[in-house]
C-alpha cells in the first residue's frame, strides 16, 4: 500500500500512560500468578507447588500452545503468522509481569517497599487472618492499586481464593469499592436470568468472579479487601512468550470471542462499560476446575479489572481515561456526551491486531513525548486507518480545538493505508485470511462511535467460527 510506509513503528514497550484531558489516571490491573490445584488438607504443599512449580508448569504449558498452535496454523493455512520483523528488538518486561527478562519465573522480583507506608499497601504476613475466616498463605501478585495473596477459606472447606487488598489511599480504595459494586451488580443480575440463564451464564463466565468484600485495618490505614476466583496470567505474559511476533490464528479467534462474550453482559445485562479493556486485563484460567476436572472451555478467559468500570445509569458525567493505545478517538477528543461502551469495544480490536502481530496499532508514545504531541499523532494514526472524523464528534468534542481548526487538521496527514495489504505484505497472512480478519476487525474501529459494532453483533461473526478441528486443537493445547 503507498501509505504503508508510514504504519507506526510498534516495538512493544509498556509504560504508565500519558495523562489525557479528561484528567484522570488509568490505574495498572492487578496481576495474577497461577496457582497449582493442591487438596485443602494439604496446604503448606499447596504453597510449595504454587512458588516453586506452578509457574513454571504454566509457562512451559504456554510455550508448548505457542509452538503447537502456529505448526496447526502453518499446516492448515499456508503459511506461519509471524508477525513484523522486530530487527532483533527484546521487549522489556514490565514489573507487573510474571517472569523476569530472562524469561524465568523470579519470586523476587517484587513491589516497591517505599509504597509499604501509610495509604499504601498493607504489610501482609503469612497466617494473618482477614475477616475471621480467610487466612493468608502466599503473596502471588501484585500491581499499583493492590498486592494480591493466596489464601484459603476456613468457613468453605479450606478453599484456595486470591485476596485483593488495596492500597489504603482513596483513590485506591474507591477503584477496588466499585470494582466490588459492579461483581454484586452482575451476581444479582445472574439471579434473576430466568430462562435466559444459560446464555446469560456463558457471558458473565468470562467475567471475573468475586465472592467477597470488605474492609481491613492496619498500620498503614483501612484498606478494601476482594475475594476472587484463582486465575492465572494475562494476554500480556502469554504475548511475551511469542517475543511479541503474534499468537496463532486460530487462538485468537479463540481468545477474542471470549472476551466479546464477557463484554456482551458488561454492556447489554449490566449496562457497565469496562473503560480499561487491555492484554493485562484480560486472564486466563489455570485450567482446572476446583475439584481437579478440566474447565469448561467458555471458563478459559476472564475479563478482569472492573475498578476503572462506569455504571452507566447514573446521571454523572462520564470522564474515562483507557490506556493510551487503547483509547478511543472519542476519549482523545473529549467528546463526554458520546462516551458509552463502544470505547470498550474500539480497544477490543486494537488488543485483537496487538494479539494477532504482536505490535500495538496504535503507538504515538514511541514517537513523541509530550501528552499533546501523543493525542495529535495518535488521532492522525486513527485516521490513517479508519478514515475521517465525522461532523457529530467535531461539534461535541471538548478539545477538538486540539486537533482541529477551521476543519484542518493540524499536523501534516498521513495518508490512509489498505489494512488488509498490511496484513498480507508486513504479518504473512495471506490474501483470504486478511480479508476475512479486515472484515472482523474495522468495525469495531469505526471513529463514529453510534456506528460501531456493538460487542453481541459480532460474537458470531465469521471470522470467529472454528471448525470442530480447529476447536479441538484450542481444547487440546
Amino acid at each position: 500500500a503507498a501509505g504503508m510506509q508510514h504504519f507506526p513503528n510498534t516495538h512493544r514497550s509498556r509504560s504508565s500512560s500519558s495523562l489525557s484531558s479528561c484528567e484522570e489516571s488509568a490505574e495498572e490491573s492487578t496481576i495474577y500468578e497461577s496457582s497449582s490445584e493442591a487438596s485443602p488438607e494439604n496446604v503448606p504443599q499447596a504453597i510449595a507447588d504454587f512458588s516453586r512449580g506452578a509457574c513454571d508448569r504454566l509457562l512451559e504449558g504456554a510455550k508448548s500452545l505457542v509452538s503447537s498452535a502456529r505448526e496447526y496454523s502453518k499446516s492448515h493455512s499456508g503459511g506461519e503468522l509471524t508477525g513484523r520483523d522486530l530487527g532483533g528488538f527484546s521487549p522489556r518486561m514490565s514489573a507487573y509481569d510474571y517472569e523476569s527478562s530472562d524469561g524465568k519465573w523470579n519470586a523476587d522480583e517484587s513491589e516497591s517497599s517505599d509504597l509499604y507506608r501509610p495509604g499504601g499497601y498493607h504489610p501482609t504476613v503469612h497466617g494473618e487472618i482477614f475477616n475471621y475466616r480467610y487466612v493468608a498463605l502466599e503473596k502471588i501478585g501484585w500491581g499499583e492499586c493492590s498486592i494480591v495473596w493466596l489464601a484459603k477459606d476456613t468457613k468453605n472447606n479450606d478453599q484456595l481464593v486470591a485476596l485483593k487488598i488495596s492500597r489504603a489511599s482513596v483513590l485506591y480504595k474507591n477503584c477496588a469499592i466499585n470494582e466490588a459494586h459492579i461483581c454484586t451488580i452482575m451476581r444479582d443480575r445472574l439471579k434473576r436470568a430466568g430462562k435466559h440463564y444459560d446464555q446469560m451464564k456463558l457471558n458473565s463466565s468470562c467475567v471475573m468472579e468475586m465472592h467477597d468484600s470488605f474492609e481491613h485495618e492496619g498500620p498503614h490505614g483501612v484498606h478494601f479487601v476482594s475475594v476472587l476466583e484463582r486465575l492465572g496470567p494475562n494476554l500480556l505474559a502469554l504475548m511475551t512468550l511469542t517475543e511479541f511476533r503474534g499468537l496463532p490464528t486460530t487462538v485468537v479467534r479463540y481468545i477474542a470471542k471470549r472476551i466479546l462474550h464477557g463484554l456482551t453482559f458488561l454492556h447489554d445485562e449490566i449496562n457497565v462499560c469496562h473503560a480499561d479493556i487491555k492484554p493485562e486485563n484480560i486472564l486466563l484460567m489455570n485450567g482446572l476446575s476446583e475439584n481437579g476436572g478440566p474447565v469448561y472451555l467458555e471458563y478459559s478467559v476472564k475479563v478482569s479489572d472492573l475498578g476503572s468500570g462506569r455504571i452507566l445509569d447514573y446521571s454523572y458525567p462520564l470522564s474515562v481515561l483507557q490506556t493510551r493505545e487503547y483509547r478511543a478517538p472519542e476519549v482523545l477528543m473529549g467528546c463526554e456526551n458520546l462516551i458509552n461502551q463502544a470505547i470498550d469495544v474500539w480497544s477490543l480490536g486494537c488488543v485483537i491486531f496487538e494479539l494477532l502481530t504482536g505490535d500495538f496499532l496504535f503507538d504515538p508514545k514511541s514517537q513523541v513525548e509530550s501528552s499533546r504531541a501523543q493525542d495529535l499523532l495518535q488521532m492522525n494514526l486513527i485516521m490513517q486507518v479508519s478514515g475521517e472524523v465525522p461532523r457529530s464528534l467535531l461539534q461535541c468534542a471538548r478539545h477538538g480545538g486540539h486537533f482541529f481548526r477551521k476543519g484542518a487538521f493540524l499536523q501534516e496527514r498521513l495518508p490512509r493505508i489498505d489494512l488488509k495489504n498490511v496484513m498480507v505484505a508486513s504479518y504473512n497472512m495471506n490474501p483470504k485470511e486478511a480479508q476475512s480478519f479486515c472484515d472482523f476487525l474495522l468495525p469495531m474501529l469505526e471513529i463514529d462511535p453510534s456506528k460501531r459494532v456493538k460487542a453481541r453483533d459480532h460474537t458470531q461473526h465469521e471470522w470467529l467460527q472454528l471448525t470442530a478441528d480447529q476447536l479441538n486443537e484450542v481444547i487440546s493445547l
